[in-house]
């Protein structure tokens, strides 16, 4: 088996960045919609100047496909995270950029993403918020999912033998008393932990 994506999302500032590189994550995430972790187009651009195409732009709930385009291209983006986005919106913004769609785990769409061979995640119902599923309840298949939802450095390998998914991503999980600031030793623990828990079997 090929070695085990993993994304170290809500990225904000080029310091975390740097760090999650050198850890050896294989791509970082930066959330450029509304939320807590939300950064601006400059830290963006500069956080991109670093990771290249490693770095992901994160959307939700997007109403004009334009306005994602747009911005992703301003950063130079080549890849976006999209949640509670419509269909039409998906597809709209896959013409132009490579889109990885989230699902809520609880999401029946799910099954549908499993027949394809593009990169998915399957997050909490809330993402970013730390809130743990049940990742035991996901079938084991060939698809390109990316497990998310509360996970961390203790409970990552768990979630990964389980599941044996594509990959894996963290937000919370890895961050210090500054919810907008990551742990070093957090985020090469989880990284760590996570490609070790295949390399076991």
């Amino acid at each position: 088996m090929s070695e085990l994506f993993v994304k170290i999302c809500g990225i904000t500032n080029v310091e975390d960045a740097q760090v999650a590189l050198d850890a050896g994550a294989s791509a970082i995430g930066v959330v450029l919609s509304e939320a807590a972790r939300k950064i601006d187009i400059g830290e963006a651009i500069k956080i991109r100047e670093l990771a290249g195409e490693k770095l992901v732009g994160v959307f939700r709930a997007i109403e004009d496909p334009n306005e994602v385009i747009k911005l992703a291209q301003e950063i130079g983006l080549t890849t976006v995270q999209l949640h509670h986005t419509s269909p039409a919106a998906v597809a709209a913004i896959s013409e132009k950029l490579n889109v990885i769609v989230a699902y809520s785990f609880d999401d029946p769409e799910i099954q549908k993403a499993t027949s394809g061979d593009n990169v998915f995640i399957v997050d909490s119902a809330e993402p970013g918020s730390g809130q743990l599923f049940d990742h035991s309840t996901l079938q084991q298949n060939e698809a390109k999912m990316v497990i998310a939802g509360g996970l961390n450095p203790e409970n990552v390998a768990d979630a990964v033998r389980a599941v044996r998914p594509f990959g894996v991503d963290v937000s919370s999980g890895v961050c210090g008393a500054d919810p907008r600031q990551k742990d070093a030793d957090k985020v090469a623990s989880f990284i760590h932990s996570a490609r070790a828990a295949l390399d076991l079997d």
